[in-house]
């Protein structure tokens, strides 16, 4: 009973800092336009991909089973994440299904089979009874305010008129797309699967008035960063004998400096 409860007790004490994290990436998800529903789905896909990794670093053979356990899913759905891991995940939050729902139901289409404007209320053909019949618990108001800030469609009157825009990306999504890249950069590049880690932070922001000013701090950083981390290699205890040193393997201390700078656009 002693290693069940020494591992729970792990897990509860872990919550906390689960809890922070998944809040910073959720606030990135949000910006990109992906709601709970669809972030819960990837990360299941997580989940066995990980468990996946685990059991093959162990030489172990990976059963249905065995994921399952590890991952805290049922094997009907460990098999359907199997099947489907290779493939795209279908985007389905409310605001696609609503958009969807308006440009694919013959009740919301003009003659041409294009979306109709719609009134805001009413039973008839309006976007209160789109909302009703694909945008599950959620208010007209807010779903109404959503689109509107998205850009997806524009409010003239009493009426709401869909935007023809194939693929609108806002600046906040691509900020927010920069900010993810950047995260998974920075994780990627980190085995979690071994060891125990120490990390120590620190950050500093420099605001400036334009784009040229940010690019004469970044390189005057890099330059001191440079002959900072050239300092510490000299002080490496590589090229020391050491009797100790043969017995056992020396600690190292890995020093990380980022210089990182919003993107204005999708190619910064």
């Amino acid at each position: 009973m002693t290693p069940r409860k020494t591992s729970l007790r792990a897990s509860i004490d872990a919550d906390p800092l689960v809890a922070q994290l998944l809040l910073r990436i959720a606030t990135i998800l949000l910006r990109l336009g992906l709601d709970s529903p669809r972030a819960e789905r990837l990360l299941r896909r997580a989940f066995v991909g990980a468990a996946l990794q685990k059991i093959q670093s162990g030489d172990q053979r990976a059963t249905q089973s065995k994921l399952a356990s590890l991952a805290g899913l049922s094997r009907l759905e460990i098999r359907r994440i199997l099947v489907d891991r290779h493939r795209k995940p279908h985007r389905s939050t409310r605001i696609d299904q609503v958009v969807m729902g308006w440009k694919s139901d013959p009740m919301f289409l003009d003659a041409r089979g294009k979306p109709r404007p719609l009134e805001l209320h009413g039973a008839g053909k309006t976007f209160e009874r789109l909302v009703r019949k694909y945008g599950r618990d959620v208010t007209t108001r807010t779903l109404r305010d959503e689109l509107v800030r998205q850009k997806l469609v524009v409010l003239k009157g009493k009426k709401l008129t869909l935007v023809q825009t194939r693929h609108h990306v806002s600046r906040e999504s691509i900020a927010a797309e920069s900010d993810l890249n950047f995260l998974t950069s920075l994780l990627t590049s980190t085995n979690f699967q071994v060891g125990r880690r120490a990390y120590l932070l620190r950050r500093s922001a420099v605001l400036t008035d334009e784009m040229k000013g940010v690019e004469m701090i970044k390189r005057v950083a890099i330059q001191r960063l440079e002959t900072v981390l050239s300092s510490l290699s000299e002080m490496s205890a590589d090229s020391r004998k050491s009797k100790r040193r043969e017995l056992r393997p020396a600690p190292q201390l890995m020093v990380t400096a980022i210089v990182a700078t919003e993107a204005e656009d999708k190619k910064t």
